[in-house]
């Protein structure tokens, strides 16, 4: 039993150094801005799957239609289908399957709320995912604020509140 729990708490600091060690790992050479243009188009390019290629290619111009909701403005679960690999650009917003009558204003929400939707990456994780865990190996999840870091490396992160209920 003894050498159960020596090898779980190993366990459990082998994968804490390893978060620590990819916290603090350099950006990516598509992210450096002090390199130049064509060595971080070609990172970036040898990173993307054939299809989030392919769906650079594309515009939406008479399918917005597909991603409204009735009232025009954009239903991100009607997007999903279209827009879930990337999107190369929205053309021509206010033409073509939305109401005719919105006014610019509504022509500009309805194209930030896209690109907005296109750069949010969203996950859900249960309180396992989020906990700590003590001595057993149980995972234990307290009630309280906390604050959760997220981003692409340690010098691009964006802070977000996480509140835990007790039940």
């Amino acid at each position: 039993m003894a050498t159960s729990s020596c090898a779980q708490t190993a366990l459990v600091i082998l994968s804490m150094a390893v978060v620590v060690a990819a916290a603090q790992a350099p950006p990516p050479p598509y992210r450096d801005r002090s390199r130049p243009v064509e060595m971080r188009v070609a990172d970036l390019l040898a990173r993307m799957t054939i299809e989030e290629k392919v769906a650079q290619l594309q515009g939406i111009w008479n399918r917005k239609a597909q991603m409204q909701a009735a009232d025009g403005r954009f239903d991100p679960e009607k997007a999903r289908p279209l827009l879930g690999l990337g999107l190369g650009q929205v053309s021509r917003p206010g033409e073509i399957g939305g109401p005719r009558d919105r006014s610019p204003r509504d022509h500009a929400e309805f194209t930030n709320a896209i690109q907005k939707w296109v750069k949010t990456v969203a996950f859900t994780a249960g309180p396992d995912a989020l906990s700590p865990v003590n001595r057993q190996m149980q995972h234990v999840v307290e009630p309280g604020r906390f604050e959760m870091m997220v981003g692409t490396s340690s010098s691009d992160l964006t802070r977000a509140g996480l509140e835990v209920v007790a039940r």
